[in-house]
Order: C-alpha cells, then structure tokens, then sequence
C-alpha cells in the first residue's frame, strides 16, 4: 500500500490495494443522470488537486467544491471551454506539486474536438507529467447516446477504468461500481454498491450479483 494515492474511501482503497497507482491514469465512466461528483471530490479531499472544467464555469464549480471540500481546499479550478479545449487544457495543466489530483471534468468536448494524433500526444504528455510528480489523473467520461469516437482511445490508454452504473426499479435506485480494468493488479471481480450523496458510502456486505 506503500506510495499509492488514496481513492478517498477506505473500502474502494482496500479492493485496490491501497489505492490508485502514482502516474495512473484513471477513467471515471458514468451515465448522465448520475450524480457521480462525489467519487470525485472523494480523490481531492486532503490532496493537491487541479479540476479542469470544459462546460461548467470556475464559479460554479467552486461553488460545488467549497461546500464539498470546505474553502480551505487545496484546489485550482480552471475552465477551458468547448472552443479548441485541448489546446487550452494542455496549457493550463501544469503539475508542479507532488501527489496532486488531476480531474478532467467532462473530458467528452476535448475527445470530439482533437485529432486522432493530437490526443494522443496529449494523453502521453499527461501521463509522463504525472510519472514525474507521482500524481493521478481521473478523466470523467460521461456515457451518453453517440459518445465520442475517441472514447475507446481514451479506454485503451487509460490505466484503471472504473465505470458507475445507475439501476431504477422504480422503487428504488442503485448505483454499482465496477472497476473492469487495473493496470498492474487484479481488478475487483464484484461490483461495489455506493450510496452518492454530498459524500460516498460503500456498501461491503457483498450481497451484489
């Protein structure tokens, strides 16, 4: 467990050995109607963070993030738009601080709006970025009709893939978590259940099918 980068949850932390791998990667699939912020400021809490926003103001997603994280939060928030947002993102990413959390908040714009090569090239400067200062990146893909085709290149390079699904008997909703992919380890074979409100529970019962 030496080294790793907590997920913010101790239940998730146990499954993964402690935690996310210092230089990983991670995407963070959820349908639309999720409310899957939670997960998120879970991995900022305590941490160093950079939030990159492509639709949501800074305002507004400071707002979320002081009533998550409290105004003291050590976080920067920058918005880069839907206008040529990875030319704007691989400016304003800057990892100078060690362990930081980087949350790419969605990351479907800059997936329609790249090149095949240019998203790559990203994609691999992010990484060498976050080897150098032991940090992790958790890019938030939001599942919808028509997702970008460069979702499955963000899939492929991805280290750990953790993906939230939302199940509605009409009486009562569910969220699973499974993580299908961990590069390095042996992902959770079970999906994890997790109750999202302004924070996370997780269910260890494991009762899950």
């Amino acid at each position: 467990m030496d080294g790793r980068i907590s997920t913010g949850l101790d239940p998730l932390d146990r499954e993964l050995d402690g935690g996310f791998l210092p230089g990983s990667i991670v995407v963070l699939s959820t349908p639309p109607e999720s409310q899957s912020d939670p997960l998120l400021h879970a991995a900022m809490r305590g941490r160093p963070a950079t939030y990159v926003t492509t639709i949501r103001s800074e305002p507004v997603v400071e707002e979320t993030l002081d009533r998550a994280l409290g105004v003291e939060g050590n976080y920067e928030v920058t918005h880069v738009g839907v206008d040529d947002p990875l030319g704007r993102v691989r400016d304003r990413i800057e990892l100078q601080r060690e362990g930081t959390v980087v949350v790419g908040d969605v990351i479907g714009p800059i997936e329609r709006a790249a090149t095949d090569a240019d998203y790559v090239a990203f994609l691999n400067a992010l990484k060498e970025g976050l080897i150098e200062t032991d940090s992790v990146a958790i890019l938030h893909a939001v599942d919808a009709d028509g997702s970008p085709a460069l979702r499955r290149r963000t899939t492929e390079f991805a280290d750990a893939v953790m993906e939230l699904e939302v199940e509605d008997d009409g009486l009562q909703v569910e969220n699973l978590l499974s993580i299908p992919k961990f590069r390095g380890d042996e992902p959770p074979e079970e999906r994890i259940k997790v109750e999202l409100g302004r924070d996370v529970d997780i269910d260890t019962s494991r009762d899950i099918a």
